[in-house]
Protein backbone atom coordinates (compact mmCIF):
# COMPACT_ATOMS: atom_id res chain seq x y z
CA UNK A 1 0.00 0.00 0.00
CA UNK A 2 1.32 3.45 -0.90
CA UNK A 3 0.01 6.93 -0.32
CA UNK A 4 -0.95 9.41 -3.04
CA UNK A 5 -2.04 13.06 -2.74
CA UNK A 6 -0.57 13.66 0.71
CA UNK A 7 -2.28 11.41 3.25
CA UNK A 8 -5.99 11.74 2.45
CA UNK A 9 -6.31 8.93 -0.11
CA UNK A 10 -4.55 5.58 0.21
CA UNK A 11 -4.25 3.40 -2.90
CA UNK A 12 -3.93 -0.38 -2.98
CA UNK A 13 -1.71 -1.11 -5.98
CA UNK A 14 -0.96 -4.77 -5.56
CA UNK A 15 -2.65 -5.87 -8.80
CA UNK A 16 -3.92 -2.90 -10.78
CA UNK A 17 -6.02 -3.42 -13.88
CA UNK A 18 -7.54 -1.19 -16.49
CA UNK A 19 -11.24 -0.53 -16.14
CA UNK A 20 -13.87 2.16 -15.87
CA UNK A 21 -15.20 1.32 -12.42
CA UNK A 22 -13.49 2.74 -9.35
CA UNK A 23 -13.84 0.89 -6.07
CA UNK A 24 -12.77 1.66 -2.57
CA UNK A 25 -13.67 2.27 1.05
CA UNK A 26 -14.42 5.33 3.15
CA UNK A 27 -13.15 4.63 6.65
CA UNK A 28 -12.79 6.14 10.10
CA UNK A 29 -9.13 7.13 10.31
CA UNK A 30 -8.75 6.84 14.08
CA UNK A 31 -4.96 6.84 13.79
CA UNK A 32 -5.03 10.05 11.69
CA UNK A 33 -2.25 8.76 9.41
CA UNK A 34 -4.20 8.47 6.14
CA UNK A 35 -3.62 4.74 5.80
CA UNK A 36 -6.29 2.27 6.78
CA UNK A 37 -5.16 0.20 9.71
CA UNK A 38 -6.61 -3.02 11.09
CA UNK A 39 -9.66 -2.19 13.16
CA UNK A 40 -10.46 1.14 11.44
CA UNK A 41 -14.10 0.68 10.38
CA UNK A 42 -15.75 1.65 7.13
CA UNK A 43 -18.35 4.42 7.27
CA UNK A 44 -21.81 3.80 5.85
CA UNK A 45 -23.83 6.33 3.84
CA UNK A 46 -21.00 8.61 2.72
CA UNK A 47 -21.39 10.17 -0.73
CA UNK A 48 -18.77 9.56 -3.42
CA UNK A 49 -18.78 11.40 -6.75
CA UNK A 50 -17.00 11.43 -10.10
CA UNK A 51 -18.06 15.01 -10.77
CA UNK A 52 -21.39 13.90 -12.23
CA UNK A 53 -22.78 10.85 -10.42
CA UNK A 54 -23.14 10.43 -6.67
CA UNK A 55 -23.23 7.05 -4.89
CA UNK A 56 -23.43 6.05 -1.22
CA UNK A 57 -21.09 3.73 0.64
CA UNK A 58 -22.58 0.49 1.97
CA UNK A 59 -22.61 -0.75 5.56
CA UNK A 60 -18.89 -1.61 5.28
CA UNK A 61 -17.96 1.77 3.79
CA UNK A 62 -17.48 0.33 0.29
CA UNK A 63 -18.42 2.03 -2.96
CA UNK A 64 -18.31 1.57 -6.72
CA UNK A 65 -18.57 4.39 -9.26
CA UNK A 66 -17.73 5.00 -12.89
CA UNK A 67 -14.27 6.49 -13.38
CA UNK A 68 -14.27 9.25 -16.00
CA UNK A 69 -10.93 9.86 -17.65
CA UNK A 70 -9.55 13.28 -16.73
CA UNK A 71 -11.94 13.72 -13.80
CA UNK A 72 -11.50 13.26 -10.06
CA UNK A 73 -13.19 10.74 -7.84
CA UNK A 74 -13.87 12.41 -4.50
CA UNK A 75 -15.63 12.08 -1.20
CA UNK A 76 -18.38 14.54 -0.20
CA UNK A 77 -17.48 15.21 3.42
CA UNK A 78 -20.42 14.54 5.74
CA UNK A 79 -21.20 16.65 8.80
CA UNK A 80 -19.50 15.44 11.95
CA UNK A 81 -16.40 14.30 10.09
CA UNK A 82 -13.28 16.13 8.98
CA UNK A 83 -11.06 15.65 5.97
CA UNK A 84 -7.34 15.02 6.33
CA UNK A 85 -5.21 18.08 5.61
CA UNK A 86 -1.75 18.23 4.11
CA UNK A 87 1.02 20.26 5.72
CA UNK A 88 -0.38 23.44 4.12
CA UNK A 89 -3.98 22.88 5.31
CA UNK A 90 -5.27 21.80 1.90
CA UNK A 91 -8.09 19.24 2.24
CA UNK A 92 -7.23 15.79 0.89
CA UNK A 93 -10.40 14.22 -0.48
CA UNK A 94 -9.84 13.19 -4.12
CA UNK A 95 -8.06 10.99 -6.62
CA UNK A 96 -7.55 12.43 -10.12
CA UNK A 97 -8.01 9.69 -12.71
CA UNK A 98 -5.84 10.69 -15.67
CA UNK A 99 -4.26 7.60 -17.27
CA UNK A 100 -2.32 9.62 -19.86
CA UNK A 101 -1.82 12.72 -17.73
CA UNK A 102 -2.07 16.33 -18.84
CA UNK A 103 -0.67 17.40 -22.22
CA UNK A 104 3.10 17.61 -22.34
CA UNK A 105 4.92 20.88 -22.76
CA UNK A 106 2.60 23.04 -20.67
CA UNK A 107 4.26 26.10 -19.20
CA UNK A 108 2.93 25.10 -15.80
CA UNK A 109 2.86 21.38 -15.06
CA UNK A 110 -0.40 19.50 -14.95
CA UNK A 111 -1.32 16.03 -13.70
CA UNK A 112 1.24 13.27 -14.19
CA UNK A 113 -0.06 10.06 -15.82
CA UNK A 114 -1.88 7.97 -13.23
CA UNK A 115 -1.99 4.81 -15.33
CA UNK A 116 -4.63 2.18 -14.73
CA UNK A 117 -7.15 2.39 -11.93
CA UNK A 118 -5.88 0.95 -8.64
CA UNK A 119 -7.75 -1.90 -6.98
CA UNK A 120 -8.99 0.31 -4.18
CA UNK A 121 -9.21 4.09 -3.78
CA UNK A 122 -9.78 4.61 -0.08
CA UNK A 123 -10.81 7.88 1.55
CA UNK A 124 -9.97 8.76 5.15
CA UNK A 125 -12.29 10.72 7.45
CA UNK A 126 -12.13 11.32 11.17
CA UNK A 127 -14.82 12.30 13.66
CA UNK A 128 -15.07 16.02 14.34
CA UNK A 129 -17.31 18.24 16.47
CA UNK A 130 -19.20 20.58 14.12
CA UNK A 131 -21.64 22.94 15.86
CA UNK A 132 -24.72 24.29 14.11
CA UNK A 133 -23.32 27.80 14.57
CA UNK A 134 -19.92 28.44 12.98
CA UNK A 135 -18.06 31.02 10.89
CA UNK A 136 -16.23 30.96 7.57
CA UNK A 137 -13.57 33.40 6.37
CA UNK A 138 -14.28 34.76 2.87
CA UNK A 139 -11.52 36.08 0.61
CA UNK A 140 -11.75 37.20 -2.99
CA UNK A 141 -9.11 37.53 -5.72
CA UNK A 142 -5.66 37.69 -4.10
CA UNK A 143 -4.54 37.90 -7.75
CA UNK A 144 -0.78 38.54 -7.46
CA UNK A 145 1.12 38.86 -10.74
CA UNK A 146 4.49 38.51 -8.98
CA UNK A 147 5.97 37.63 -5.60
CA UNK A 148 5.89 41.27 -4.49
CA UNK A 149 2.12 41.41 -4.89
CA UNK A 150 1.75 38.08 -3.12
CA UNK A 151 3.65 39.62 -0.22
CA UNK A 152 1.23 42.57 -0.32
CA UNK A 153 -1.61 40.07 0.12
CA UNK A 154 0.16 38.38 3.02
CA UNK A 155 1.02 41.61 4.82
CA UNK A 156 -2.30 43.35 4.15
CA UNK A 157 -4.97 40.64 4.23
CA UNK A 158 -3.61 37.47 5.82
CA UNK A 159 -2.01 39.46 8.64
CA UNK A 160 -5.28 41.35 9.13
CA UNK A 161 -7.28 38.12 9.43
CA UNK A 162 -4.83 36.78 11.99
CA UNK A 163 -4.99 40.02 13.95
CA UNK A 164 -8.80 40.03 14.12
CA UNK A 165 -10.13 38.02 17.04
CA UNK A 166 -13.49 37.56 15.31
CA UNK A 167 -11.79 35.17 12.90
CA UNK A 168 -10.00 33.07 15.51
CA UNK A 169 -12.72 30.42 15.77
CA UNK A 170 -13.64 30.27 12.06
CA UNK A 171 -14.05 26.71 10.80
CA UNK A 172 -12.41 27.14 7.39
CA UNK A 173 -11.58 29.58 4.59
CA UNK A 174 -13.07 30.18 1.14
CA UNK A 175 -10.77 31.90 -1.36
CA UNK A 176 -13.12 32.87 -4.18
CA UNK A 177 -10.99 32.51 -7.28
CA UNK A 178 -8.34 34.36 -9.21
CA UNK A 179 -5.91 33.01 -6.69
CA UNK A 180 -3.27 33.95 -9.27
CA UNK A 181 -2.91 36.52 -12.04
CA UNK A 182 -1.83 33.99 -14.72
CA UNK A 183 1.53 33.27 -13.01
CA UNK A 184 0.69 29.78 -11.77
CA UNK A 185 4.17 29.21 -10.33
CA UNK A 186 3.01 31.35 -7.37
CA UNK A 187 0.48 28.74 -6.21
CA UNK A 188 3.15 27.19 -3.97
CA UNK A 189 4.11 30.39 -2.12
CA UNK A 190 0.41 31.30 -1.91
CA UNK A 191 -0.39 28.00 -0.22
CA UNK A 192 2.46 28.57 2.22
CA UNK A 193 1.13 32.00 3.18
CA UNK A 194 -2.44 30.71 3.48
CA UNK A 195 -1.25 28.00 5.85
CA UNK A 196 -0.55 30.80 8.34
CA UNK A 197 -4.31 31.07 8.87
CA UNK A 198 -4.10 27.60 10.46
CA UNK A 199 -7.45 26.52 9.00
CA UNK A 200 -8.61 24.34 6.11
CA UNK A 201 -8.57 26.35 2.88
CA UNK A 202 -11.10 25.74 0.11
CA UNK A 203 -9.92 27.47 -3.06
CA UNK A 204 -12.32 28.34 -5.88
CA UNK A 205 -11.10 28.21 -9.47
CA UNK A 206 -10.94 31.55 -11.33
CA UNK A 207 -10.32 32.75 -14.86
CA UNK A 208 -6.71 33.73 -14.05
CA UNK A 209 -5.98 30.30 -12.53
CA UNK A 210 -6.03 28.47 -15.87
CA UNK A 211 -3.47 27.01 -18.22
CA UNK A 212 -3.74 29.33 -21.21
CA UNK A 213 -1.46 27.29 -23.48
CA UNK A 214 -4.23 24.83 -24.33
CA UNK A 215 -6.75 25.23 -27.17
CA UNK A 216 -9.98 24.87 -25.19
CA UNK A 217 -11.52 24.04 -21.81
CA UNK A 218 -10.51 20.35 -21.86
CA UNK A 219 -7.17 20.81 -20.07
CA UNK A 220 -7.50 24.41 -18.88
CA UNK A 221 -7.53 23.24 -15.23
CA UNK A 222 -4.46 20.99 -15.55
CA UNK A 223 -2.29 22.73 -12.97
CA UNK A 224 -5.27 23.31 -10.70
CA UNK A 225 -6.17 19.61 -10.79
CA UNK A 226 -2.61 18.67 -9.88
CA UNK A 227 -2.56 20.98 -6.88
CA UNK A 228 -6.16 21.09 -5.65
CA UNK A 229 -8.03 18.25 -7.33
CA UNK A 230 -11.57 18.80 -8.65
CA UNK A 231 -12.66 22.40 -9.26
CA UNK A 232 -16.31 21.44 -8.71
CA UNK A 233 -17.17 19.50 -5.55
CA UNK A 234 -19.27 19.65 -2.37
CA UNK A 235 -19.11 19.07 1.37
CA UNK A 236 -21.23 19.41 4.49
CA UNK A 237 -20.36 21.29 7.63
CA UNK A 238 -22.74 21.59 10.56
CA UNK A 239 -26.24 21.93 9.13
CA UNK A 240 -25.06 23.56 5.88
CA UNK A 241 -24.29 22.06 2.48
CA UNK A 242 -21.56 23.77 0.46
CA UNK A 243 -21.15 23.46 -3.32
CA UNK A 244 -17.97 24.74 -4.96
CA UNK A 245 -18.36 25.51 -8.67
CA UNK A 246 -15.86 26.15 -11.42
CA UNK A 247 -18.02 28.39 -13.61
CA UNK A 248 -15.22 29.56 -15.94
CA UNK A 249 -15.43 28.10 -19.44
CA UNK A 250 -12.21 28.59 -21.39
CA UNK A 251 -12.65 29.39 -25.08
CA UNK A 252 -8.96 29.50 -26.00
CA UNK A 253 -6.65 32.48 -26.58
CA UNK A 254 -7.37 33.75 -23.03
CA UNK A 255 -11.08 34.22 -23.77
CA UNK A 256 -13.70 32.76 -21.46
CA UNK A 257 -17.29 33.03 -20.36
CA UNK A 258 -19.28 32.08 -17.27
CA UNK A 259 -21.38 28.94 -17.39
CA UNK A 260 -22.07 25.48 -15.99
CA UNK A 261 -21.91 22.33 -18.09
CA UNK A 262 -24.18 19.29 -18.15
CA UNK A 263 -21.96 17.28 -15.81
CA UNK A 264 -21.88 20.06 -13.21
CA UNK A 265 -25.64 20.53 -13.26
CA UNK A 266 -26.08 16.77 -12.93
CA UNK A 267 -23.64 16.73 -10.01
CA UNK A 268 -25.51 19.50 -8.19
CA UNK A 269 -28.81 17.68 -8.72
CA UNK A 270 -27.39 14.32 -7.61
CA UNK A 271 -25.64 15.80 -4.59
CA UNK A 272 -28.75 17.63 -3.41
CA UNK A 273 -30.80 14.43 -3.57
CA UNK A 274 -29.11 13.55 -0.28
CA UNK A 275 -29.58 17.00 1.33
CA UNK A 276 -32.72 17.83 3.29
CA UNK A 277 -34.66 20.76 1.81
CA UNK A 278 -34.71 22.59 5.15
CA UNK A 279 -30.90 22.92 5.22
CA UNK A 280 -28.93 25.94 4.06
CA UNK A 281 -27.28 25.47 0.66
CA UNK A 282 -24.27 27.71 0.01
CA UNK A 283 -22.68 28.00 -3.43
CA UNK A 284 -19.17 29.36 -3.95
CA UNK A 285 -18.00 30.39 -7.41
CA UNK A 286 -15.69 32.93 -8.99
CA UNK A 287 -17.65 34.76 -11.70
CA UNK A 288 -20.80 36.31 -10.20
CA UNK A 289 -24.01 34.39 -10.72
CA UNK A 290 -25.73 37.11 -12.81
CA UNK A 291 -23.17 36.40 -15.56
CA UNK A 292 -23.76 32.62 -15.66
CA UNK A 293 -25.60 31.67 -18.86
CA UNK A 294 -27.43 28.60 -17.51
CA UNK A 295 -28.34 30.03 -14.14
CA UNK A 296 -32.04 29.35 -14.76
CA UNK A 297 -31.28 25.61 -14.86
CA UNK A 298 -29.30 25.93 -11.63
CA UNK A 299 -32.21 27.80 -10.06
CA UNK A 300 -34.60 25.03 -11.10
CA UNK A 301 -32.47 22.51 -9.19
CA UNK A 302 -32.34 24.79 -6.14
CA UNK A 303 -36.07 25.56 -6.21
CA UNK A 304 -37.08 23.13 -3.41
CA UNK A 305 -34.63 24.79 -1.00
CA UNK A 306 -35.94 27.76 0.96
CA UNK A 307 -32.56 28.66 2.41
CA UNK A 308 -29.88 29.40 -0.19
CA UNK A 309 -26.99 31.81 -0.53
CA UNK A 310 -24.28 32.16 -3.16
CA UNK A 311 -21.11 34.18 -3.51
CA UNK A 312 -18.51 35.11 -6.09
CA UNK A 313 -15.86 37.78 -6.60
CA UNK A 314 -14.20 38.68 -9.95
CA UNK A 315 -15.68 42.17 -10.46
CA UNK A 316 -13.37 44.01 -8.02
CA UNK A 317 -16.37 45.71 -6.49
CA UNK A 318 -18.77 44.67 -3.72
CA UNK A 319 -22.43 44.25 -4.65
CA UNK A 320 -25.44 42.37 -3.26
CA UNK A 321 -27.93 40.89 -5.74
CA UNK A 322 -31.40 39.68 -4.83
CA UNK A 323 -32.36 37.55 -7.79
CA UNK A 324 -36.05 36.93 -8.55
CA UNK A 325 -38.31 35.70 -11.33
CA UNK A 326 -36.74 38.07 -13.85
CA UNK A 327 -33.50 36.13 -13.34
CA UNK A 328 -35.23 32.75 -13.50
CA UNK A 329 -35.46 32.27 -9.73
CA UNK A 330 -38.74 30.64 -8.68
CA UNK A 331 -38.39 30.64 -4.90
CA UNK A 332 -40.74 32.53 -2.61
CA UNK A 333 -37.94 34.83 -1.45
CA UNK A 334 -35.29 36.24 -3.82
CA UNK A 335 -31.98 34.42 -3.97
CA UNK A 336 -29.16 36.39 -2.32
CA UNK A 337 -25.88 36.51 -4.24
CA UNK A 338 -22.88 38.44 -2.91
CA UNK A 339 -20.20 39.77 -5.21
CA UNK A 340 -17.46 39.88 -2.61
CA UNK A 341 -14.74 42.50 -2.31
CA UNK A 342 -11.34 41.45 -3.62
CA UNK A 343 -8.24 40.88 -1.53
CA UNK A 344 -6.16 42.71 -4.12
CA UNK A 345 -8.75 45.51 -4.32
CA UNK A 346 -8.07 47.28 -7.59
CA UNK A 347 -5.32 44.82 -8.64
CA UNK A 348 -2.85 46.25 -6.09
CA UNK A 349 -3.06 49.73 -7.63
CA UNK A 350 -2.95 53.10 -5.90
CA UNK A 351 -0.43 55.05 -3.87
CA UNK A 352 1.73 53.18 -1.37
CA UNK A 353 0.82 53.55 2.30
CA UNK A 354 3.23 53.85 5.21
CA UNK A 355 3.86 50.09 5.00
CA UNK A 356 4.79 50.31 1.34
CA UNK A 357 1.56 48.54 0.30
CA UNK A 358 -0.85 50.05 -2.28
CA UNK A 359 -4.12 51.18 -0.71
CA UNK A 360 -5.84 49.27 -3.57
CA UNK A 361 -9.25 50.91 -3.11
CA UNK A 362 -11.76 49.33 -5.47
CA UNK A 363 -13.33 51.39 -8.26
CA UNK A 364 -16.61 51.66 -6.31
CA UNK A 365 -14.83 53.38 -3.42
CA UNK A 366 -14.92 50.34 -1.13
CA UNK A 367 -11.65 49.07 0.37
CA UNK A 368 -10.05 45.71 -0.21
CA UNK A 369 -10.72 43.25 2.58
CA UNK A 370 -12.39 40.04 3.68
CA UNK A 371 -15.59 38.91 5.38
CA UNK A 372 -16.81 36.61 8.10
CA UNK A 373 -19.80 34.49 7.08
CA UNK A 374 -21.54 33.20 10.21
CA UNK A 375 -23.98 30.33 9.80
CA UNK A 376 -26.47 29.30 12.48
CA UNK A 377 -28.58 26.35 11.38
CA UNK A 378 -30.11 27.48 8.10
CA UNK A 379 -29.64 31.21 8.75
CA UNK A 380 -26.56 33.34 8.06
CA UNK A 381 -25.03 36.76 8.54
CA UNK A 382 -22.07 38.47 6.84
CA UNK A 383 -19.67 40.97 8.34
CA UNK A 384 -17.19 42.76 6.10
CA UNK A 385 -13.73 43.72 7.36
CA UNK A 386 -11.61 46.31 5.55
CA UNK A 387 -7.96 45.23 5.46
CA UNK A 388 -5.84 47.25 7.85
CA UNK A 389 -8.80 49.16 9.34
CA UNK A 390 -10.40 48.81 12.80
CA UNK A 391 -13.17 46.22 12.87
CA UNK A 392 -15.82 48.88 13.54
CA UNK A 393 -14.71 51.03 10.58
CA UNK A 394 -17.47 50.23 8.11
CA UNK A 395 -18.06 53.36 6.05
CA UNK A 396 -16.62 56.49 4.49
CA UNK A 397 -18.45 59.79 5.18
CA UNK A 398 -17.97 62.37 2.44
CA UNK A 399 -18.58 66.00 3.39
CA UNK A 400 -16.51 69.18 3.19
CA UNK A 401 -14.70 69.99 6.43
CA UNK A 402 -15.80 73.64 6.27
CA UNK A 403 -18.89 75.23 4.69
CA UNK A 404 -20.03 78.81 4.42
CA UNK A 405 -23.47 79.25 6.02
CA UNK A 406 -24.94 80.18 2.65
CA UNK A 407 -23.69 76.89 1.17
CA UNK A 408 -25.20 74.54 3.74
CA UNK A 409 -28.48 74.45 1.89
CA UNK A 410 -27.80 72.56 -1.32
CA UNK A 411 -24.88 70.50 0.06
CA UNK A 412 -25.39 66.75 0.13
CA UNK A 413 -23.95 64.36 2.64
CA UNK A 414 -22.71 61.27 0.77
CA UNK A 415 -21.88 58.05 2.61
CA UNK A 416 -20.28 54.91 1.22
CA UNK A 417 -21.65 52.33 3.66
CA UNK A 418 -19.41 49.39 2.81
CA UNK A 419 -21.19 46.16 1.87
CA UNK A 420 -24.58 47.88 2.14
CA UNK A 421 -27.47 47.22 -0.21
CA UNK A 422 -31.08 48.34 -0.71
CA UNK A 423 -32.12 46.20 2.27
CA UNK A 424 -29.96 48.38 4.52
CA UNK A 425 -31.16 51.44 6.41
CA UNK A 426 -28.79 54.42 6.53
CA UNK A 427 -29.57 57.52 8.62
CA UNK A 428 -27.75 60.61 9.78
CA UNK A 429 -28.07 63.33 12.37
CA UNK A 430 -26.24 66.53 13.19
CA UNK A 431 -25.12 66.85 16.81
CA UNK A 432 -27.90 65.28 18.89
CA UNK A 433 -30.69 66.00 16.43
CA UNK A 434 -33.28 63.64 15.02
CA UNK A 435 -32.18 60.74 12.84
CA UNK A 436 -32.94 61.48 9.19
CA UNK A 437 -33.18 58.72 6.54
CA UNK A 438 -30.70 58.76 3.68
CA UNK A 439 -31.54 57.59 0.16
CA UNK A 440 -29.76 54.74 -1.57
CA UNK A 441 -28.17 56.63 -4.47
CA UNK A 442 -25.72 54.67 -6.65
CA UNK A 443 -23.00 57.01 -7.90
CA UNK A 444 -19.27 57.32 -8.31
CA UNK A 445 -17.67 57.55 -4.88
CA UNK A 446 -16.46 61.13 -4.11
CA UNK A 447 -13.43 59.90 -2.19
CA UNK A 448 -12.35 57.67 -5.05
CA UNK A 449 -12.74 60.57 -7.50
CA UNK A 450 -10.44 62.61 -5.26
CA UNK A 451 -7.85 59.82 -5.38
CA UNK A 452 -8.00 59.82 -9.17
CA UNK A 453 -7.62 63.63 -9.21
CA UNK A 454 -4.49 63.36 -7.07
CA UNK A 455 -3.03 60.88 -9.55
CA UNK A 456 -3.59 63.41 -12.33
CA UNK A 457 -2.08 66.25 -10.33
CA UNK A 458 0.96 64.28 -9.19
CA UNK A 459 1.86 61.82 -11.96
CA UNK A 460 4.78 59.44 -11.63
CA UNK A 461 4.23 58.54 -7.98
CA UNK A 462 5.13 54.98 -6.84
CA UNK A 463 2.37 52.47 -7.52
CA UNK A 464 0.14 51.81 -10.51
CA UNK A 465 -2.70 54.17 -11.35
CA UNK A 466 -6.16 53.24 -10.16
CA UNK A 467 -8.80 52.12 -12.67
CA UNK A 468 -11.51 54.56 -13.67
CA UNK A 469 -14.27 55.10 -11.12
CA UNK A 470 -17.33 52.85 -11.41
CA UNK A 471 -20.79 53.51 -10.05
CA UNK A 472 -20.98 52.30 -6.46
CA UNK A 473 -23.96 50.30 -5.21
CA UNK A 474 -23.14 51.15 -1.59
CA UNK A 475 -23.55 54.94 -1.66
CA UNK A 476 -26.27 56.87 0.16
CA UNK A 477 -27.15 60.55 0.01
CA UNK A 478 -29.15 63.21 1.87
CA UNK A 479 -29.15 67.05 1.97
CA UNK A 480 -27.80 68.74 5.08
CA UNK A 481 -30.46 70.30 7.27
CA UNK A 482 -31.14 74.01 6.91
CA UNK A 483 -30.28 76.59 9.50
CA UNK A 484 -27.09 75.13 10.93
CA UNK A 485 -25.55 77.71 13.21
CA UNK A 486 -22.03 78.98 12.74
CA UNK A 487 -19.47 76.88 14.57
CA UNK A 488 -18.48 73.21 14.80
CA UNK A 489 -20.94 70.34 14.41
CA UNK A 490 -20.68 66.56 14.55
CA UNK A 491 -22.33 64.68 11.70
CA UNK A 492 -23.14 61.10 12.73
CA UNK A 493 -24.18 58.30 10.38
CA UNK A 494 -25.87 55.02 11.34
CA UNK A 495 -26.03 52.01 9.00
CA UNK A 496 -28.27 49.10 9.96
CA UNK A 497 -27.48 46.31 7.51
CA UNK A 498 -29.76 43.56 6.21
CA UNK A 499 -28.76 41.33 9.12
CA UNK A 500 -29.55 43.91 11.82
CA UNK A 501 -25.90 44.74 12.49
CA UNK A 502 -25.40 48.43 13.27
CA UNK A 503 -22.37 50.47 12.19
CA UNK A 504 -21.68 54.12 12.87
CA UNK A 505 -19.40 56.81 11.43
CA UNK A 506 -18.76 60.45 12.22
CA UNK A 507 -17.34 63.51 10.54
CA UNK A 508 -16.88 67.00 12.07
CA UNK A 509 -18.19 69.99 10.13
CA UNK A 510 -17.52 73.69 10.71
CA UNK A 511 -20.00 76.27 9.48
CA UNK A 512 -18.65 79.78 8.92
Amino acid sequence: MIRLIAFGVSLCLASCSLGDVARGVVYEDTSRDGVRQTGEPGIEGVRISNGRDVVLTDEAGRYEIEAIEGEAIFVIKPSGHALPLDELNKPQFYYVYSPKGSPRGLRYAGVAPTGALPDSIDFALHASNEPDRFSVILLGDPQPRNITELEYFAQDVIADVRATELADDAAFVFSLGDIMFDTLSLFGPYDEYMSLLDKPVHNVHGNHDMNFDVPDDTHADATWNRLYGPATYAFDYGEAHFIVLDNVVYEGDKDYHADLNDAQLAFIRNSLEHVSTDRLVVLAMHIPLPSVRRKAELFEILAPYEHTFSMGAHWHRQIHFFMDSEDGWTGVEPHHHLVHATGCGSWWAGALDERGIPHATMSDGQPNGWSLLTIDGNEYTIRFKAAGEPANQQMAVHLPSVLQAADVQGTNLVVNAWASNPRSTVEFRVDDGEWTPMTHTPQRDPGYLSLKLLEEQFPGQPGRDLPEARESQSTWQAPLPRGLQAGPHMVEVRHTDMFGQVWTGRRPLRVR
